[in-house]
C-alpha cells in the first residue's frame, strides 16, 4: 500500500492513504476489487471495481461501476486506462453481469476520461449530468 500512497498522494491525484485503506477494506468484503498497473515494478495506475454502484441508476440495475481509474500523467496515452478496463470489463462478465458503467466529471482535467470512454464502446447513459460530493459527473455504461 505505500508504493500505491506515494505514486499517487501528490498533486495532481492528491490521494489520501485512508481512500486506499478503505478501498482494500471493501475489497476484503468483496464490495470492490482494486487492480493495480506495475510497469518495471513501479506502480503506474491502478482502477477499482466496485460491485454496487452509489450512482442509483446503477445500483437500481445492479450494474457494477469502474471507479477511480488513474493513471500517471506522464504514463498515459499509452494503453495502460484501455488495458485495466478491459481487464476490469472481463472480470464483471466472469462474475455474470452484462453491463458496466463509468463515471467522468466534467472538469478539465476528466477530459482525457470523456474521449477514452466513448472510443471503448461506452454511451452516455441518458440521464444528463449527476451532482456528487465531488462535482458534476456523467455516466457512462456498456454493454459487455
Amino acid at each position: 500500500m505505500d508504493k500505491l500512497f506515494q505514486a499517487f498522494s501528490g498533486t495532481p491525484y492528491n490521494k489520501t492513504r485512508s481512500i486506499f485503506e478503505e478501498y482494500f477494506h471493501e475489497q476484503q468484503q468483496d464490495k470492490r476489487e482494486v487492480y493495480l498497473f506495475f510497469l518495471n515494478d513501479r506502480i503506474i495506475g491502478y482502477g477499482t471495481l466496485v460491485w454496487n454502484s452509489p450512482y442509483p441508476r446503477f445500483s437500481e440495475h445492479q450494474i457494477p461501476e469502474i471507479k477511480d481509474l488513474n493513471i500517471i500523467v506522464e504514463y498515459r496515452r499509452h494503453g495502460y486506462g484501455t488495458h485495466l478496463i478491459k481487464h476490469m470489463e472481463e472480470r464483471a462478465r466472469e462474475r455474470g453481469h452484462l453491463i458496466l458503467g463509468i463515471g467522468a466529471g466534467l472538469t478539465p482535467d476528466y477530459e482525457a476520461a470523456r474521449r477514452l470512454y466513448p472510443s471503448l464502446g461506452y454511451i452516455s447513459d441518458g440521464n444528463g449530468v449527476h451532482q456528487t460530493q465531488w462535482g458534476d459527473v456523467i455516466y457512462f455504461n456498456k454493454r459487455l
